[in-house]
């Protein structure tokens, strides 16, 4: 989509914040150069030197009044650019802070886990090396449906392998 620049008036090139877009409409609507324009627009093949140095003249008026809107134009865009770069400054700088307290904040809690996971392993190592103590199975399970003479003793090997392949030694009383 392109723009015609003799649509653009002063206050939507201003808006649009480019000097250049208001010169060129201006230029393009011979706000400039009027005077030069209306002379050399009136037809008239032989002009005398007054009236020529005259259109000059009002033209250099007319364009030194307008230099001071262009400087004017460019010193507010150059303050909104500064506090642009300012802000910028500022978000990096926030930006570089929340990050090293997020980067601080991970390695806290890794640390923690490291702990946690280590407490773990040592408590895992500790029940994984204790020893269980079991009265005489033959006693117990004397009720039980091994009560004839191999029956005891084989139920207490049952037990026996069940807890050995739950990891955990049987030591006899």
């Amino acid at each position: 989509m392109t723009t015609d620049i003799t649509e653009l008036t002063p206050e939507s090139a201003r808006e649009s914040g480019s000097i250049l877009i208001i010169v060129a409409a201006r230029m393009a609507r011979r706000e400039f150069f009027t005077p030069l324009h209306a002379l050399c627009e009136s037809g008239k093949r032989v002009v005398s030197t007054r009236t020529l140095c005259d259109a000059v003249e009002r033209a250099e008026e007319h364009m030194v009044s307008q230099v001071s809107k262009i400087v004017d134009g460019h010193n507010r865009l150059t303050k909104k650019l500064k506090e642009a770069e300012s802000r910028n400054a500022e978000l990096v700088e926030a930006l570089e802070k929340a990050q090293a307290e997020n980067t601080a904040g991970v390695a806290g809690i890794a640390e923690s886990y490291e702990t946690t996971i280590s407490m773990l392993k040592s408590r895992i190592a500790g029940l994984e090396s204790r020893t269980v103590k079991l009265p005489d199975l033959r006693q117990i399970v004397s009720g039980d449906r091994y009560v004839w003479s191999d029956g005891v003793y084989n139920y207490s090997q049952d037990v026996k392998v069940a807890l050995a392949a739950a990891g955990i030694k049987v030591k006899a009383e």
